[in-house]
């Protein structure tokens, strides 16, 4: 069963996505899935009213709404328990407490590889990821990349929208 579920800031069909993340929630239980928001990403989080558990990124691409988001949620934290705010798996994050992780835009690796990687070393044992094709070539390729380094790391990785688009040119 997939436990982590990453979502990138590529193309998203929304209602294939949001049904995915129904059946996996129903399946699994919400109490067992990791939701990741990876920079962009954390724009589908907001926009269906979904609460991610993680965001992981340099946050360059978000909106201003995105922005204003992520800078009221850092100041909900600063006014909460340290104890309660800091999470060292992948609890479930109430409304002041959503953890939220800056990386330096000056970075080698793609924001959603490192939330990957972030998922790994939380100990993922398969993870899904929503929104990894788009326009931008270089991520395209680096996101193809991490089907193998998930590999290396013995984690099942799955592009569900892209295997799903694949299927569905094979059937016609």
């Amino acid at each position: 069963m997939t436990d982590t579920i990453i979502v990138s800031g590529g193309d998203i069909q929304r209602d294939f996505a949001l049904d995915f993340l129904k059946r996996e929630i129903e399946k699994t239980g919400r109490e067992k899935i990791c939701l990741i928001a990876a920079d962009r990403g954390l724009e589908f989080f907001l926009k269906n009213q979904i609460r991610p558990d993680v965001a992981v990124g340099d946050f360059d691409s978000l909106s201003e709404e995105g922005k204003l988001f992520l800078k009221q949620q850092e100041e909900r934290r600063q006014n909460t328990d340290p104890k309660t705010s800091a999470a060292e798996g992948c609890e479930k994050h109430t409304e002041t407490n959503l953890e939220i992780i800056r990386l330096k835009p000056e970075k080698d690796d793609s924001d959603t590889q490192s939330a990957m990687n972030l998922a790994i070393r939380r100990g993922a044992k398969k993870i899904a990821i929503l929104g990894v094709t788009g326009k931008r070539v270089d991520h395209l390729m680096a996101n193809f990349g991490l089907l193998k380094l998930a590999q290396e790391q013995g984690v099942p990785l799955q592009d569900i929208y892209l295997a799903a688009q694949l299927a569905q040119k094979n059937i016609n």
